[in-house]
């Protein structure tokens, strides 16, 4: 309650990424599995680079579809389970630069 901001997750972004890499989906194709509109895709996009906080709704899907606690996005000392991410690190090899496909 005091007039410092609170701090941000520092590897949000990156986990998100992760997560979706994990499923070799378009930012888009990602957003319309967790229930949320396509056009948004520059908005997860500015999520995965930290230009902006993912709303908690937004990372309340992510964690539900990966069936880990929220905590697990939110707290920087932890890490996302270790066959997400070497399922992540797989199909993000697999991805053509900038098409996101």
């Amino acid at each position: 309650m005091g007039r410092k901001p609170r701090k941000r997750p520092q590897h949000l972004g990156r986990k998100l990424c992760e997560i979706r890499d994990s499923f070799g989906i378009s930012q888009g194709r990602m957003l319309v599995k967790l229930g949320f509109p396509a056009k948004g895709r520059n908005n997860l996009s500015n999520y995965e680079t930290d230009k902006r906080e993912a709303p908690s709704e937004l990372v309340l899907a992510f964690a539900k579809v990966v069936g880990v606690n929220v905590d697990v996005l939110f707290d920087d000392r932890r890490e996302l389970p270790k066959a997400l991410r070497i399922a992540a690190a797989k199909n993000s090899k697999k991805i053509r630069p900038g098409t996101g496909k």
